[in-house]
């Protein structure tokens, strides 16, 4: 009788070994060390561009390549916006009134939309609306818009001759006639043609 009390005694024992091993196996489990979120994209500013291919209204391949060729040695902006979205809506009319002076100047004004829903119908039709005088091109895969980094619409970037990238960002800030209007855009623009360092090389753009 002795000998089966310890044996039961031990199998208690034995058992309470493997619960007490079972639960506090997880706490003695390696965790994985907390990493730091990803770091975003840098712009590409002062970088050089290689050719990157995007479309015409009707499906024709085009590359930066061709379109800074057509800007013919004049620096070329390329204006991310959306048909559809108001956002982009907002500083059309004086991107038109600027593009005018620029124009006069060689300097290219381009549009690129990048939303894949967005078809080329909708686009012409919204183009033709506004009268909008700039050739539009649709980057459906987001390739030159992953390329040059554009985290909303509208974004804008100016590049020189030389297929560097010289300003990123919105069109402006602040509100036009009042103290905090900074015109980054129409800065950098300036800058370039005049050959001196961009003042002002990226700002943020509230999408």
């Amino acid at each position: 009788m002795k000998a089966v009390k310890v044996v039961l005694a031990g199998l208690v024992m034995a058992g309470a070994v493997v619960l007490l091993c079972w639960r506090i196996a997880p706490l003695l489990e390696e965790k994985p060390v907390p990493q730091p979120p990803a770091p975003k994209k840098a712009l590409p500013i002062d970088q050089k561009i290689e050719a990157v291919g995007i479309v015409d209204l009707d499906g024709k391949p085009v590359s930066t390549a061709d379109l800074l060729a057509a800007a013919a040695g004049k620096p070329l902006i390329v204006a991310f916006w959306s048909a559809t979205w108001p956002q982009c809506h907002r500083s059309e009319a004086r991107l038109v009134e600027a593009a005018k002076g620029w124009t006069e100047k060689g300097v290219k004004v381009v549009l690129v939309d990048p939303i894949a829903k967005e078809t080329a119908q909708e686009i012409r039709a919204y183009l033709e609306k506004k009268k909008l005088p700039f050739p539009a091109y649709r980057d459906e895969a987001r390739t030159l818009a992953s390329r040059l980094v554009v985290p909303v619409t509208p974004y804008y970037y100016l590049i020189d001759k030389d297929s560097v990238v010289r300003y990123a960002g919105a069109f402006e800030t602040g509100t036009p006639g009042q103290k905090n209007h900074a015109p980054h855009l129409a800065n950098a623009v300036e800058d370039v043609l005049a050959g001196r360092p961009v003042r002002v090389k990226s700002s943020t753009q509230v999408g």
